[in-house]
């Protein structure tokens, strides 16, 4: 089981879909995080329930970061100060 990069505690598979019973059971135990009904290619994986850290698969989770960094210097770099898509 991986460990959170962010405190150091366990990391806790996320498991998406209309949950039954016994996964509804196994999340009030903290076994388990229900992701929602819906998942995506860049939906993460594992979550931190001590801190609320999410990761995707190691691939994925690099190209999210590079993408939002992209998205922080064009809004640094954009002129009129308005909102940004970050906000």
């Amino acid at each position: 089981m991986p460990r959170c990069p962010d405190c150091d505690g366990a990391m806790t598979r996320i498991a998406y879909g209309m949950p039954a019973p016994p996964l509804r059971e196994a999340a009030e135990r903290g076994e388990v995080i229900l992701g929602g009904c819906v998942a995506g290619d860049f939906s993460p994986k594992w979550g931190c329930i001590p801190c609320g850290t999410l990761r995707a698969e190691k691939e994925k989770q690099k190209i999210m970061e590079q993408v939002i960094d992209r998205l922080r210097k064009s809004r640094a770099e954009a002129e009129g100060g308005g909102a940004g898509i970050l906000d």
